[in-house]
C-alpha cells in the first residue's frame, strides 16, 4: 500500500521499499549502505522507472488533499500541514480499516484489523487515521513543509462546487486543478440553478469522499 501511494507522493515514479538502510561494525565503520533509486536523484541512471505521468500524479495528489481538507480525514488538519494528503479505507463488513497518507518526502500507511478477520464495528476514520496522525505529529518535525511541484500543463481554476463548472467571480467557488486541455466550461450565470438542483449536485459531490 505504501509503495502504491509513494507514486503519488514522488511525482509518478515507482520506488522499491527496502528494510536495511545501512550496517555498521562495532567500530562504527559502515560496511553496507543501501543506495536505492530515488525519484529526486539528479543522476538519470539512478532514477526509478516512471509509473504514471507527472500530471496524473499531481492531479491525484490534489484530490487526496481534498480528503483531508473536506472529506473523511479532516481530523488530520490538526497537524497544521498543507502538504499532506491521503485516503481512508474500510473494507466490507468493517473487517479492515486503512489510512494511507503522505507528504512529498514521507509515505505512511496504518492498518487495523484482526489476524482472524472479524468485524471491527467502526470505520477507518476512527481507527486507522488517529494512529497515522499520532505518528505524523513526531515524524513531520523532521520534514519541512513544501508543496509538490505543479506541472507546467496543469493550471488552477475556480470551480462552482455545485455545478463543476468554471466560475471565477463567486465567493463560494473552490480551486481545482486541471490539465490545460481539459478546463471545464464556464457556468451561464444568466440562468441560476434552482435550489433543488443545487442541493442534489452538492450531495453528489460530497458522496465522492
Amino acid at each position: 500500500m505504501a509503495t502504491g501511494y509513494a507514486v503519488f507522493a514522488n511525482g509518478g515514479y515507482k520506488v522499491e521499499p527496502f528494510v536495511i538502510d545501512h550496517i555498521v561494525d562495532y567500530q562504527g565503520h559502515v560496511i553496507l549502505q543501501t543506495n536505492p533509486p530515488q525519484a529526486s536523484s539528479a543522476d538519470e541512471k539512478t532514477i526509478p522507472p516512471r509509473a504514471i505521468p507527472e500530471d496524473v500524479a499531481f492531479l491525484t495528489h490534489t484530490a487526496l488533499q481534498s480528503v483531508i481538507q473536506h472529506g473523511t480525514a479532516q481530523e488530520a488538519k490538526s497537524l497544521n500541514r498543507l502538504d499532506i494528503a491521503g485516503k481512508t479505507g474500510t473494507t466490507n463488513d468493517q473487517v479492515d480499516a486503512w489510512f494511507a497518507g503522505y507528504m512529498p518526502d514521507l509515505v505512511v500507511t496504518t492498518w487495523v484489523g484482526f489476524d482472524n478477520p472479524m468485524p471491527l464495528h467502526e470505520y477507518a476514520a476512527k481507527l486507522a487515521l488517529p494512529i497515522w496522525i499520532d505518528f505524523m505529529k513526531t515524524a513531520l518535525t523532521h520534514f519541512p513543509e513544501h508543496a509538490m511541484p505543479q506541472p507546467s500543463n496543469v493550471i488552477a481554476v475556480h470551480i462552482n462546487p455545485h455545478t463543476g463548472l468554471r466560475e471565477e467571480n463567486s465567493k463560494s467557488s473552490i480551486i481545482e486543478y486541471f490539465r490545460d486541455t481539459e478546463i471545464p466550461g464556464e457556468r451561464d450565470t444568466s440562468s441560476p440553478l434552482d435550489d433543488e438542483q443545487s442541493q442534489q449536485e452538492n450531495s453528489n459531490q460530497d458522496s465522492l469522499f
